[in-house]
């Protein structure tokens, strides 16, 4: 059911059977798509070694649109495909190997989405974390994920994030229940680290959970309200921001429905 389709990688799954909730170890991937992309360092970019022409043309075309290069009647184009989807959703899955695809994919938007904005912006990923969530929500809206929401933490030191609700059916278990969690800045959060965590990528089998790390003394930056892609679409329907928080889902509302709707992803290809 991943939508491993070119220019996706089919990337080493390190772990068989997770138990509990778990984070991808964003920096063997990391290594791994540097040895089959020629070796670009991320933690370079920006500095010492700026972002080739031909990695950002690749890198692009991971991504359903243009980032930084956008309009609202394209993202219009790509919320419409799914207008007629009961929302919010749920991915369905049908066991942890399909579960970790799906996150090793998440991951691949989230890097390909800094190789751009590092491009594109000298300033990323600091103070980029609302623009960077929307940016990869959208982008796997585009290859074929209804369920992915964008996820903002709205307090006085405000974070973004994107979720991807999920529901696994598994034969010889009990239906689980969880959200894949991307933040595409993980690593401004990260002050005094030396290596800071880049693209975290979390499995997350709770409705609630802490997300504590070194930005605003330790603030917990769980999620306060959700823009999923029906909100996103009458948004730009109605030629309203997307950012006005007030027609956002509460956080506990956006679970309750996206567990009564469950459902497989519609493009098994990608968009159409």
């Amino acid at each position: 059911m991943a939508l491993l389709h070119p220019p996706f990688l089919d990337l080493t799954l390190p772990y068989d059977q997770p138990l509990g909730s778990f984070s991808l170890l964003t920096s063997v991937y990391e290594s791994e798509i540097a040895s089959k992309n020629g070796g670009l360092d991320l933690s370079f970019l920006r500095k010492s070694e700026p972002v080739s022409r031909s990695h950002k043309e690749h890198y692009t075309s991971f991504l359903a649109y243009r980032p930084f290069n956008m309009n609202n009647a394209s993202i219009y184009l790509i919320a419409q495909q799914y207008a007629d989807i009961p929302t919010p959703c749920s991915l369905l899955l049908q066991d942890h190997h399909e579960l970790l695809q799906v996150a090793a994919q998440v991951y691949q938007v989230c890097y390909a989405h800094y190789v751009l904005a590092s491009y594109y912006d000298n300033m990323f990923p600091h103070g980029c974390c609302k623009d960077s969530s929307r940016n990869v929500m959208i982008s796997l809206l585009g290859i074929g994920y209804p369920q992915a929401a964008y996820a903002l933490c709205d307090q006085q030191f405000d974070h973004a994030c994107v979720l991807l609700p999920f529901t696994m059916e598994d034969a010889s278990a009990p239906a689980q229940q969880g959200v894949i969690l991307a933040d595409p800045t993980s690593d401004q959060l990260w002050i005094s680290l030396k290596k800071k965590p880049r693209n975290m990528v979390s499995v997350i089998f709770e409705k609630r959970w802490k997300y504590i790390t070194q930005w605003g003394n330790g603030t917990d930056l769980y999620p306060t309200c959700v823009m999923d892609h029906s909100t996103l679409y009458c948004f730009l329907q109605q030629m309203k921001s997307i950012s006005l928080k007030s027609e956002f889902y509460p956080i506990g509302t956006f679970f309750e429905k996206a567990y009564t709707h469950p459902i497989r992803t519609p493009f098994a290809d990608g968009m159409p």
